[in-house]
């Protein structure tokens, strides 16, 4: 089958969204076509609030001053957390890592920073396994940097991490 869609005229004058399907059937030698006609009203309205959504989740993750990044947690044979994967990172991330996302996504973090400490996959492993958020601050020796973060989990296995490079701060104090 095949679906198109095509505008509709209502007896006000007033157009609105059509679908079209069509199917093809066979007997025997013949040759028969299907259609069913719906309004596309709702559908449209939805399709539309998707892409709107979706716009403006983009604009925030790629405009927000925060570092942020998703991620897939990797547990070893006993469910115990032993690395992670990047899934997705934005522009502030970028900025404060010095890490580029075409360089970590789909990449996991030992293979990204081979000396990441125990701490970090532990503590946002944790998030992942338990779904419990964690509010930290902590030091990355593989990035030379100090790190104020908050992890969530957005699904299971998978935790968020919005964080700020409060390593000028922590050199004041």
């Amino acid at each position: 089958g095949k679906t198109v869609e095509l505008s509709g005229l209502r007896r006000d004058g007033t157009e609105f969204p059509l679908e079209l399907s069509l199917a093809e059937w066979k007997a025997g030698e013949q040759t028969y076509f299907t259609g069913v006609v719906r309004d596309g009203t709702e559908r449209k309205r939805s399709v539309d609030a998707l892409r709107e959504s979706t716009a403006r989740y983009e604009g925030l993750f790629t405009q927000m001053l925060n570092g942020f990044g998703v991620h897939e947690v990797i547990c070893d044979a006993d469910g115990k957390p032993c690395d992670y994967r990047f899934l997705a990172v934005n522009p502030a991330f970028e900025r404060f890592t010095g890490l580029k996302a075409q360089d970590v996504v789909g990449r996991t973090v030992r293979e990204v920073l081979p000396g990441i400490e125990a701490f970090w996959i532990d503590t946002l492993g944790q998030v992942a396994t338990t779904g419990k958020a964690a509010h930290f601050e902590h030091a990355s020796g593989a990035l030379h940097r100090h790190y104020e973060v908050f992890a969530f989990c957005p699904k299971p296995g998978q935790f968020a991490a919005v964080f700020n490079d409060v390593s000028d701060r922590r050199q004041l104090e």
